[in-house]
């Protein structure tokens, strides 16, 4: 009877168990069908009323949905990734809708052909008034009346800024190439006497009229209710005490310190959510002399209304490989002589000897090279499925003369940049540190082939040129073979042509996107062969030594190709992640973070997310003059910028 009743309850429970999990399935799969319907309803109104899509010919390609929280942000957010068609071209949409308002908005052609009408600027001019009034009432938001009252009729220049006491209206056209002529109209908001970026809307008008770039910041940014009350005198008396520690125990003095009063976003959410934006003295100390990490500034950032120090560290960069450490590969004249005498008498004394053991090695020879080489097909059918099934991420950086505080936030970003990419579905190597060695990077080098593999590395430390004297011939014939190279953890130089010939997948029609936050290592885009007078032919540039082709576009944002390869890298110096000097504290790692997010969460493009990064730090597209890693910097007299070779439209 017991067993019976034990029958019984496990019978009703398990019945309940499971019409709960099948009402759950249809609830979930309710609200994401609710989700889905009210995205593309609000993604139709505002391509049709706002973006002036051609709605005749609209087709959905692809459409999907997410709702993940913004980064450091607990507001909610639609996020939409799809595919459309206007019958002429098929075009990637990426948006983000907060609070039934839109966030952020790119449409970017991908195949096919914009619409063939031409516009001009002052048609552009009538064109962003009438889509901000749009916007307006179709999306509720009254906040932004004043831009479109600010748009004039008619220019007779191209660029110019309207002004007045509460707002600023910037117009300014990109006609450096045609495929890309637009007009750029933000409109900021001015707080005490103060443009500030994230307090701004931006709308980019393509040369078809076409609206191909829409960015409401007031949609979800806030000025902070509080006023400023630190003086600047008292921001430099709060700071100096640890500018003046750091230069003692690194044997510096202080040069000079200057202050400035900026608005910021908290970045970090160390006083609530990070949409709120504060008022903030930066304290910035010139150092006389170098430390062993080359610092020469130091940094120190204090709430204005409060006082707090909230933020402080070194200011440095990515430097380039020193070519004094590099030991050179020499042969004397002397050495040359005395090796070739010898190993001439080695190699007498062998030819005699195997005469007579000749025949008795023969066989054995034949047997060892024999299992040798089924040895190695067994570990190759071992190894290659595994390489062309799987889609991997391999996170690299090198801490070989690295502050304390910026391997701290290097190791932040490798962390998140590995669990945005698990959550993608890459297969995941997270080899920050010690195991970032030669091996580490050449396992990050091997690659996939064909069959829908697409595989992303990332990697952070010192770079450069690396210069090898050699000896060839007559004894005045030196000459020296010039690599591009990263260092390894234990600071080993792990050269361009080494990893080449490490990426043999790559070869075989292999697709990669790498992004290598190291000085110098985007320099060479186009990569090549290079003969030396000693003979020996290398391969050249880490753009060839990673992604295996010659011919990637050299503005991979602007004019992508469709290669299926893309290569981020830099010109000149890389800045420290967490480098204050460029308008928002830690911009590397913020600029970053934003990056892999949109990419590998979101789902968009190389290219949008590249746009939404820059919008997080400097509240522009990646593509404006205001962006600075794409439009360039100076650090320590030498100046520096972002380069994107190869294909901005591809999805990681």
């Amino acid at each position: 009877m017991n067993k019976k009743k034990i029958a019984l309850t496990v019978t009703i429970l398990v019945t309940m168990l499971f019409a709960f999990s099948i009402e759950f399935a249809h609830s979930s799969t309710d609200s994401y069908s609710n989700t889905n319907t009210y995205a593309q309803s609000l993604a139709s109104t505002f391509l049709g009323q706002v973006s002036g899509f051609d709605m005749s010919n609209y087709r959905i390609i692809s459409f999907n949905v997410s709702t993940p929280k913004i980064l450091n942000s607990q507001t909610s957010q639609i996020i939409i990734s799809a595919i459309i068609s206007d019958g002429n071209g098929n075009f990637s949409l990426a948006m983000s809708i907060i609070n039934g308002k839109v966030w952020f908005f790119n449409l970017n052609l991908l195949s096919g052909n914009l619409r063939s009408t031409q516009t001009s600027t002052n048609d552009r001019l009538a064109i962003a008034s009438n889509a901000i009034d749009e916007y307006k009432q179709q999306f509720n938001a009254n906040y932004c009346s004043g831009f479109a009252q600010m748009v004039p009729t008619s220019l007779e220049i191209q660029n110019a800024t309207i002004s007045r006491d509460d707002a600023m209206l910037n117009v300014s056209s990109n006609t450096s190439t045609e495929k890309v002529e637009s007009t750029t109209f933000t409109w900021y908001k001015i707080i005490d006497a103060s443009t500030i970026p994230q307090m701004s809307i931006t709308i980019i008008v393509s040369k078809t009229g076409l609206i191909t770039s829409f960015y409401d910041n007031l949609c979800f940014y806030n000025m902070a209710n509080v006023k400023t009350t630190v003086t600047k005198e008292s921001a430099i008396a709060i700071a100096q005490p640890y500018i003046e520690e750091y230069a003692q125990d690194n044997g510096q003095t202080v040069k000079t310190i200057e202050a400035k009063l900026e608005y910021t976003v908290d970045s970090s959410a160390s006083r609530g959510d990070n949409n709120l934006i504060y008022p903030q003295w930066k304290v910035f100390a010139q150092l006389d002399g170098l430390n062993q990490y080359n610092i020469t500034e130091y940094g120190v950032m204090i709430w204005a209304d409060n006082g707090v120090v909230y933020h402080y560290g070194p200011q440095g960069h990515y430097r380039s490989i020193s070519r004094d450490a590099i030991t050179p590969v020499l042969y004397p004249v002397p050495i040359v002589v005395v090796v070739s005498i010898a190993t001439a008498g080695a190699m007498l004394l062998v030819r005699r000897r195997s005469k007579n053991q000749q025949r008795r090695t023969e066989a054995k020879f034949h047997l060892k090279l024999g299992s040798a080489l089924i040895l190695v097909s067994i570990l190759s059918l071992s190894i290659v499925p595994s390489c062309f099934a799987t889609s991997n991420s391999v996170v690299l950086g090198s801490r070989y003369n690295i502050p304390t505080e910026e391997r701290t936030v290097d190791t932040t970003i490798t962390n998140a940049i590995a669990n945005y990419s698990t959550s993608a579905g890459y297969s995941t190597s997270n080899l920050y540190g010690s195991s970032t060695t030669a091996n580490g990077i050449y396992y990050g080098a091997i690659g996939g082939s064909g069959g829908g593999v697409f595989d992303i590395v990332f990697y952070i430390g010192h770079g450069g040129h690396s210069v090898e004297w050699h000896y060839w011939g007559w004894p005045w014939q030196w000459h020296t073979h010039d690599y591009l190279a990263m260092t390894a953890d234990d600071g080993s130089l792990v050269r361009d042509n080494d990893i080449w010939h490490n990426s043999f997948y790559q070869s075989i029609n292999g697709q990669k996107a790498v992004v290598l936050w190291s000085c110098h290592l985007g320099e060479d885009a186009m990569g090549s062969w290079i003969t030396y007078p000693c003979g020996d032919t290398q391969e050249h540039g880490m753009p060839y030594a990673w992604n295996h082709v010659t011919s990637l576009s050299f503005d991979g944002y602007f004019s992508p190709d469709s290669s299926g390869q893309v290569f981020i890298g830099f010109i000149g110096p890389a800045p420290f992640l967490s480098y204050d000097g460029f308008g928002m504290n830690d911009a590397g790692l913020v600029f970053l973070h934003h990056f892999y997010y949109a990419a590998l969460i979101y789902g968009w493009t190389v290219h949008d997310s590249l746009d939404l990064a820059a919008q997080s730090v400097w509240g522009v597209n990646y593509g404006s003059t205001s962006c600075i890693f794409r439009n360039g910097y100076t650090l320590d007299g030498e100046n520096g910028h972002i380069v994107v070779y190869g294909q901005g439209t591809i999805y990681m």
